[in-house]
Formats: structure tokens, sequence, C-alpha cells
């Protein structure tokens, strides 16, 4: 005699519904550091340029970009590895082209000179 072979599936939840994932404990996934840093107030932002060595791609331009948007006080950063210069807004009660130049240094580029700040 044959028994027939009855398969249940059971459907687990995902993280999105409180499955199991939540049900372990399990984390949801770190909000990134730039999002954390406090907002910035536009109107009281300067702009300054600085003049970064050693920028050879977009990677780069990423790197020292993303050094300058952890500067506490920093509103935006952009920099461009084919110019060598990053244009930086940042409230200078908060912070200063000095700093920002060395958080580019910690984050491995020289810097050549800064120019700034100017009112924006």
């Amino acid at each position: 005699m044959r028994v027939p072979l009855v398969l249940v599936l059971v459907l687990a939840g995902g993280a999105c519904d409180g499955g199991p994932d939540q049900a372990r404990g399990k984390a949801p996934p770190p909000v990134p550091l730039v999002e954390r840093m406090p907002p910035v107030d536009p109107a009281r932002c300067v702009a300054g340029t600085l003049l970064v060595a050693g920028m050879t791609c977009s990677g780069c331009e990423h790197n020292v970009g993303t050094a300058l948007r952890l500067v506490e006080g920093v509103l935006e950063a952009e920099a461009d590895h084919a110019s060598g210069e990053t244009h930086v807004r940042y409230d200078p009660e908060r912070t200063s082209l000095a700093a920002l130049a060395e958080a580019v240094r910690a984050a491995g580029y020289g810097v050549a000179s800064t120019q700034g700040p100017t009112p924006r």
C-alpha cells in the first residue's frame, strides 16, 4: 500500500512585513553617514574652491566629495578630476577651508591651494 506524499509550503514573510528576519532581531541596514549629518542652512553658506592634486578619475571625485560632505557644516561639494578643482559650499561658522583641506588630505589627496570664501 502506497501512502500519498503531501507537501506543505510555508511562505515566510520578508523583512518588509515583519517576517522571520525581524523575529530574529535582525536590524535594518545602517543609514549612510552623509545622511546623518546635521542640516546646514543654505542662507549662511559661502563658496570656496580647493585645488586638489591626485584626482585621476570619477572615483577620486566621489572620494573627495564624500570626504568633504562628512565635515560638519558642508552643504555641498563637487569635485572635477579634469580641472582638479573642488567647489564647496559651507557654513563658515561651523567649518573653515583649512578644515576642509585637512579632510581632503585625510582622504589621501593633496591640496595645492584654496580660494574663498565668497558669499553665495
